[in-house]
């Protein structure tokens, strides 16, 4: 089931992907989730489960507020700058 804040949520995690230059095989890998699980939560199929958004957070000082709401307080600037330009080629900022 895709909903609005399952899509949003999956935009965030592709930015993150892409702001470090990982695959999503990569990325999965280092969340414990194949290829295809992370593409469906890119895709906003699913939801991306706490445990691993925790490992996310331990590797790449994103925050779970920025991973499921939004919210760029307590990130990192660099990050929320990356972020922003990712959002901006792809035509969404």
């Amino acid at each position: 089931m895709r909903d609005e804040e399952n899509i949003a949520v999956g935009e965030r995690l592709r930015y993150l992907r892409e702001a470090h230059g990982l695959t999503q095989t990569a990325i999965g890998r280092q969340v414990g989730a194949s290829m295809n699980r992370w593409n469906n939560w890119e895709r906003g199929v699913g939801r991306i489960p706490v445990d691993a958004s925790a490992q996310l957070v331990r590797m790449y000082g994103v925050t779970l507020d920025w991973i499921y709401l939004g919210r760029e307080e307590g990130m990192r600037y660099d990050l929320i700058v990356k972020f922003r330009a990712i959002e901006a080629a792809k035509g969404g900022g």
